[in-house]
């Protein structure tokens, strides 16, 4: 038999990439109820490649840093279901909640000025006290173009993010001085958004090709 779930919501977008790898996404829906439905054809996928994460720009603070070892970057609807006690089995309807985008990237530095510099400022001796907020933009860009001076493209752009954490290491064996930042969005008043995503692709109607 099959069956259609009516009533879909995205309740969490996920996006993460490592080196040698590829940029991944993963959704989390939430339903409403299942319907009755007569069996069809699965939907057709188009053949392009996934997005290799060689050819993903990262940006944090304006300085562009491509020495980047992880990212990942969650969207959270705050979407659930709202079920009520009148005999039904499945809920009702959703209730929206807080949007919330927050994320993590690990980076790489030469040394220990290096990572100084990206948070104090070019002439910083140590790490500022109180850390502003910051701003973060990916760009995912593929291999193949869509037509002639487009390529297939998905871009991020946090205006204004905070940072949660931001610890710093110097491995024992290797030296290597690794820091991972952990982040979150806030509404961005001079840009007046929270943040863009902006996909380029081969379907009529999308804003380039």
């Amino acid at each position: 038999s099959c069956v259609d779930w009516a009533g879909c919501t995205f309740s969490r977008v996920s996006f993460s990439a490592v080196p040698n790898g590829y940029l991944t996404m993963n959704a989390a829906l939430i339903s409403q109820r299942p319907k009755e439905a007569s069996g069809g054809e699965p939907p057709a996928y188009g053949a392009a490649a996934p997005f290799d994460s060689s050819n993903l720009s990262f940006t944090l603070n304006g300085v562009p840093d491509a020495r980047f070892e992880s990212f990942a970057l969650e969207i959270d609807n705050g979407a659930r279901e709202v079920r009520t006690l009148n005999g039904e089995r499945w809920c009702g309807r959703h209730a929206g909640g807080r949007l919330r985008l927050s994320g993590s990237v690990t980076m790489e530095f030469d040394s220990d000025e290096e990572r100084r510099r990206l948070w104090g400022g070019p002439g910083a001796a140590a790490p500022l006290r109180d850390v502003e907020p910051g701003s973060l933009n990916v760009v995912a860009t593929h291999r193949e173009m869509v037509t002639m001076g487009y390529s297939y493209s998905l871009e991020i752009d946090v205006p204004e993010i905070y940072y949660e954490a931001a610890g710093a290491n110097i491995s024992s064996v290797t030296g290597r001085i690794v820091q991972t930042v952990r982040f979150f969005a806030a509404y961005d008043r001079a840009n007046e958004k929270y943040f863009d995503i902006k996909l380029i692709n081969g379907e009529s109607g999308y804003p380039d090709p």
